[in-house]
């Protein structure tokens, strides 16, 4: 595999990584709201917290685009060919999502 297709296949993890994150975020704060009975403001919190972390994700990768928009500014944004982080962010959220729901059945609360 040359350079060009290993940064893309680079960049193909990491979009597969980002889908993975977005499927498991969305489960995790309800997991975890099942899992620790918490009242108030804590409880609305702990229920949205997979749509706070897409939430912030998806406002830090609108950051770098931006801020990489430029060819000055482009190695900002290259990153993403070079390391696969977003693929082992997602895969360590499903499996964060796995053992909350593990848990869940477990313990009898689901």
């Amino acid at each position: 595999m040359d350079n060009d297709e290993s940064r893309e296949w680079t960049f193909q993890l990491n979009i597969a990584g980002l889908t993975l994150l977005l499927f498991a975020s969305s489960y995790i704060g309800q997991h975890l709201a099942v899992l620790f009975p918490v009242t108030g403001g804590r409880r609305i919190a702990v229920h949205y917290l997979g749509e706070l972390v897409l939430t912030g994700v998806a406002l830090g990768y609108a950051m770098w685009r931006a801020f990489g928009a430029s060819q000055p500014q482009r190695h900002h944004v290259d990153w993403l060919k070079r390391s696969p982080i977003w693929f082992y962010v997602g895969m360590a959220s499903v499996v964060v999502n796995l053992i909350l729901l593990t848990t869940l059945v477990v313990l009898g609360k689901l």
